[in-house]
Parts: structure tokens; C-alpha cells; sequence
């Protein structure tokens, strides 16, 4: 809760007690390192991923909370080695998608493309994640696609809105109008 309110000092000081109390816990290591890739301090999200994935070395979880870490510090072959071993412990669209947007950012278009149309085609007849496909797109620098399905995402409900205010991988994104009225909205249907 306190993550999604935007309070990250807040929330990892609130995952760092439930570590100190469950000090075997991955996930409490996930979500910390979770919330520093949101305060914008992935050098301390890499550090609680690698201290989950040491937990629970079968746990994609803390592959791909590492994966997000070294995206944000631009050392994307290190977050698609990161990703590979996700991918070979779970299927989960969180992995796909990330992989996707590292493939778009090193200038790979054709597989993130492929991620895209395949996602339009099974939201015909399946529930696809709107928020995670707009990441995508916003990776390749599609902006009318990325608020299209980020408008979905709103729409449909998508729980991954909770992050919409924090996430940094949308901040490029964070002064379009269309962005902040999508904000206003989720904060009006929240509140």
C-alpha cells in the first residue's frame, strides 16, 4: 500500500522489518528490491534480488526482480541472462514483457513487435496484462500504442495501475496530458 501511494522510503523501511522477522523469506526480498527499482536505486534492488535469488536459487521471482535492476542501469545483456534463467523456472507475462522492452531497448524491434502482436491477438479472445503490452510499446517509442493499451489497462482494471505513479519505466511518459489525466483517473477511481 504504501509503495503505490508513492511512499518508498516508507515501504522498504516496512520490508526491511518483515526481512528482519523473516530473514528466509525471498519474497520480502523481491518486494524490497522491488520498491528500490521504483525509488530509482537499482544498485539497492540488485542487492535484495540477489539476496533472494541466494535464498531460493528456483524462485524466477528473484531472477526477474534482478532483470529490472540491471535495466534501470542500462546493463541490458546482464537483464536478459537475468531473464533467461526466470524464464527457465516459471512462464509468468511479468518475464515476457521485461524481456521484450530490454529486446526494444537494445534496438532488437522485431522480437518486442512480436510480443505486441501476439498480445493483440490473444486479447481477442483472452485477458492480456494492457499495462505490461504498454511498457512494450513505450519501449519502442510507440506512444500512441502505449497509452491505447495503457487506457485498456484503466479500463479493464488492470492491477498493475497500482504502480502507474511510481513506475519508471513510464517517466519519459509522465508529462504527455494523456498520462496525466490516466493518472488523475486512477487516482479518482482509487480515492
Amino acid at each position: 500500500h504504501l509503495m503505490t501511494q508513492g511512499r518508498l522510503a516508507a515501504a522498504i523501511g516496512e520490508f526491511c522489518k518483515a526481512s528482519e522477522l523473516d530473514p528466509l523469506c525471498p519474497s520480502l526480498r523481491v518486494l524490497t528490491s522491488v520498491t528500490y527499482f521504483f525509488a530509482r536505486q537499482p544498485h539497492k534492488a540488485l542487492l535484495e534480488a540477489r539476496r533472494a535469488i541466494a535464498l531460493a536459487e528456483d524462485y524466477w521471482f528473484g531472477y526477474w526482480s534482478a532483470a529490472l535492476a540491471y535495466e534501470q542501469m542500462g546493463r541490458l545483456l546482464e537483464s536478459l541472462a537475468q531473464l533467461e534463467k526466470a524464464a527457465d523456472l516459471g512462464s509468468s507475462p511479468w518475464v515476457t514483457a521485461l524481456r521484450s522492452r530490454v529486446y526494444a531497448k537494445l534496438g532488437q524491434r522485431e522480437i518486442a513487435e512480436k510480443f505486441c502482436a501476439e498480445a493483440s491477438e490473444k486479447a481477442a479472445t483472452h485477458w492480456v496484462a494492457p499495462y505490461l503490452v504498454a511498457t512494450v510499446y513505450f519501449a519502442l517509442d510507440d506512444k500512441d500504442r502505449g497509452f491505447e493499451w495503457l487506457e485498456g489497462a484503466f479500463v479493464d482494471h488492470d492491477e498493475a495501475l497500482n504502480f502507474m505513479a511510481v513506475d519508471p519505466v513510464l517517466d519519459v511518459w509522465r508529462r504527455d496530458q494523456r498520462f496525466m489525466d490516466l493518472l488523475r483517473s486512477e487516482e479518482r477511481r482509487v480515492g
